[in-house]
C-alpha cells in the first residue's frame, strides 16, 4: 500500500496516460518561415508552406501591393530547390505541388506586381536581394519607409536576375496554372515590360512566353486556349494574326517561328488542328521571313524552323481534311510561299543542309498536281534535276521527281518512262549495296507520306511503275534469293532496312498510309 502524498502503481499509470504523448508543434510565423528557407536545403513541414502560400496570396491581394517582407537569392533559391522534384521512384512528396504554387506567387504575381510598383515600394522589397538571411526588420506598410539610393538600375538589375532564375520546371504542377490563373498573369507581365517608362526588360520577354510554350508542349489539350495568347502577346494589335514586318516586330518574329516550331517538333501527339489554324493565318508572314533570307536578314536556323511548320501544316492540312488538298496548293501560291521555296531551291538546293527544302517541294509536288505544273515551268529546274552530278548525289530524290511529273502532268509520257526504268533498274539489280537499300527507303517512305484520302487507291493500278514494286515486293518475300553481293553477309543494321522496306511495301500495295 502507497504511504500518505504517495501515488499507487495505478494512479502512477493514470496519470501517464493522461499526459499527451506528442505535443502540438507552435504555429511560427511568416518571418520564421521565409528566415529557414533562406539557408541551404530547407525542410519546412507542410503545415508551414500552406501557411506561407496563405499569406503571401494575402499580401499581393492588391494590385500593386508585394510581400511584407524583402526577398533575396538565398529566399528564391529556396523555393525553387523545395519545387525541383529531388529522386524519381519515390513516393510523392506533398510539399512538391506548394513549393510549385510559392514559385508561381512569387516569380509570376509577385513580379507583375513589381512592374507595376514604384521606386520606392520596390526599394523596401529588393534591399536585401543580394544577401543571404534577410533582415525582417523594420517592416513597412506600403506607404511610409525609409528610402535608400535603389535606383531604377538597380531594380532592372534585380528584376533580371531573378527571371533568370525561374523555370517552367518549377511551375509544371497542373494545379498551380489553374489555381493561380498564370497565362493571364504572364501576358500582363509582357505588356507591362514592353511598356515600362524605368525598366528597359523587353528582352525578358521570351522567357515569360516560352512558358507558355512549354506548358502547350506538356499539355496539348491546352493549345487551342494558351496559343492565342502567346500571338497576342507578340502583336502590337492585340490578336493573334501575323505581325508587319518591320525592325521593331523582327525579334518578335523570330519568337513566334520559335514557338510554332516547338510545337510542331513535339514528340507528344498535339492538336494539329488547331495548331495549323494558325499556320494558315500566319502565311504570309511566314513568306515574308523567307524572302528577308534571300538578302541574309534572317539565319538559316530560321529558315529551317520555317520550313519544318510549313512541312507539319502541309501534312496535316492533307491528312485531317483530305479533300482540301487543292486549297492546301492554293494557299503555297497565293501567299508566294511555293515561289519562295522554289527560289531558295535555286541558290542552294543542292546543299545537304537544305534537304528539307528538297522534301517539301517534292513532297507537295507529289500530292498535288497544280504544284507540279507550277514547278515544271520554272526555267532550269527540270535540267537541274537532270544533271549527273544531282542524280549521283540525290538517287531518290531523282526517281521521285520523274514520278511526281508522271502522274500529275498531262504531257507525262517522257516522265512516265524515265521513272518506270530508273525504277525498274534498282528494283532489279542483281546485288544491292547498303547505298541501294538506303535508296530504297527513302523511295518507299516517300510514297506512304504522299497517300491521301483521294488517292489512295493509285498504287492498285496496274501500270508500269506499280509493277516494279509488285516485283520488289516478291523479291522481298523471297528471302532466299536476297543478298547483298557474293561476299559480304547480310548484317543487323541491312536486315533492319529491309524488313522496313517490307513493312513500307506493305503500306503502299495495301493503300494505306502512316
Amino acid at each position: 500500500m502507497a504511504e500518505a502524498g504517495e501515488l499507487s502503481y495505478s494512479e502512477f499509470l493514470a496519470l501517464l496516460k493522461s499526459v499527451p504523448t506528442t505535443s502540438t508543434p507552435k504555429k511560427r510565423s511568416v518571418d520564421e518561415i521565409v528566415q529557414e528557407l533562406c539557408f541551404d536545403f530547407p525542410s519546412i513541414p507542410l503545415v508551414d508552406l500552406q501557411s506561407l502560400k496563405t499569406a503571401l496570396m494575402i499580401q499581393l491581394s492588391e494590385e500593386k501591393q508585394l510581400f511584407n517582407f524583402p526577398i533575396s537569392k538565398a529566399f528564391l533559391n529556396g523555393i525553387t530547390y523545395g519545387a525541383t522534384p529531388k529522386m524519381t521512384g519515390q513516393a510523392s512528396d506533398p510539399t512538391l505541388p506548394v513549393y510549385q504554387s510559392l514559385c508561381g506567387i512569387t516569380f509570376i504575381k509577385l513580379y507583375k506586381n513589381m512592374l507595376r510598383s514604384d521606386l520606392e515600394n520596390l526599394d523596401a522589397l529588393l534591399r536585401d536581394f543580394d544577401k543571404g538571411v534577410v533582415d525582417m526588420h523594420p517592416r513597412y506598410d506600403g506607404d511610409s519607409m525609409t528610402v535608400t539610393d535603389t535606383t531604377w538600375e538597380t531594380v532592372e538589375k534585380h528584376l533580371s536576375e531573378m527571371c533568370m532564375m525561374m523555370s517552367y520546371d518549377f511551375l509544371a504542377n497542373p494545379n498551380v496554372w489553374d489555381e493561380l490563373n498564370l497565362p493571364r498573369d504572364i501576358a500582363e507581365i509582357c505588356r507591362l515590360i514592353t511598356s515600362h517608362k524605368h525598366l528597359h526588360l523587353d528582352h525578358l520577354m521570351p522567357y515569360y512566353i516560352f512558358l507558355l510554350r512549354d506548358r502547350m508542349i506538356e499539355h496539348p489539350q491546352l493549345i487551342p486556349s494558351l496559343l492565342p495568347i502567346a500571338l497576342n502577346i507578340l502583336n502590337t494589335d492585340g490578336n493573334a494574326m501575323p505581325i508587319p514586318i518591320s525592325p521593331i516586330n523582327l525579334s518578335n518574329g523570330r519568337i513566334a517561328v520559335a514557338i510554332f516550331s516547338a510545337l510542331t517538333a513535339s514528340p507528344k501527339p498535339s492538336k494539329g488542328q488547331e495548331i495549323c489554324q494558325f499556320i494558315v493565318r500566319w502565311l504570309p508572314f511566314f513568306s515574308q521571313r523567307l524572302e528577308l533570307l534571300a538578302k541574309n536578314q534572317i539565319q538559316r536556323e530560321e529558315m529551317l524552323a520555317i520550313v519544318q511548320i510549313l512541312a507539319y501544316w502541309t501534312s496535316s492540312h492533307v491528312v485531317s481534311y483530305g479533300s482540301a488538298q487543292d486549297e492546301t496548293a492554293n494557299l503555297l501560291i497565293s501567299t508566294g510561299i511555293w515561289r519562295d521555296l522554289l527560289q531558295l531551291w535555286s541558290q542552294s538546293g543542292s546543299q545537304v543542309e537544305m534537304s528539307p527544302i528538297r522534301k517539301i517541294l517534292l513532297l507537295n509536288c507529289l500530292r498535288h498536281p497544280s504544284l507540279a505544273e507550277y514547278v515544271i515551268l520554272v526555267p532550269g529546274f527540270l535540267d537541274s534535276i537532270r544533271k549527273p552530278e544531282f542524280q549521283e548525289k540525290y538517287p531518290a530524290d531523282s526517281i521521285l521527281w520523274e514520278f511526281a511529273f508522271s502522274i500529275n502532268l498531262k504531257n507525262k509520257d517522257d516522265h512516265t518512262q524515265l521513272a518506270v526504268e530508273k525504277m525498274k533498274a534498282l528494283t532489279e539489280k542483281e546485288n544491292w549495296s547498303v547505298g541501294h537499300l538506303g535508296t530504297l527507303v527513302e523511295i518507299l517512305q516517300m510514297l506512304v507520306a504522299m497517300t491521301t484520302p483521294s488517292n489512295r487507291s493509285m498504287f492498285n493500278k496496274s501500270d508500269p511503275f506499280n509493277l516494279n514494286l509488285v516485283n520488289l515486293q516478291e523479291r522481298i518475300r523471297r528471302s532466299e534469293n536476297f543478298k547483298l553481293n557474293e561476299e559480304t553477309p547480310i548484317l543487323e543494321k541491312e536486315m533492319q532496312q529491309i524488313n522496313l522496306i517490307r513493312q513500307l511495301l506493305k503500306n503502299i500495295m495495301g493503300g494505306k498510309a502512316e
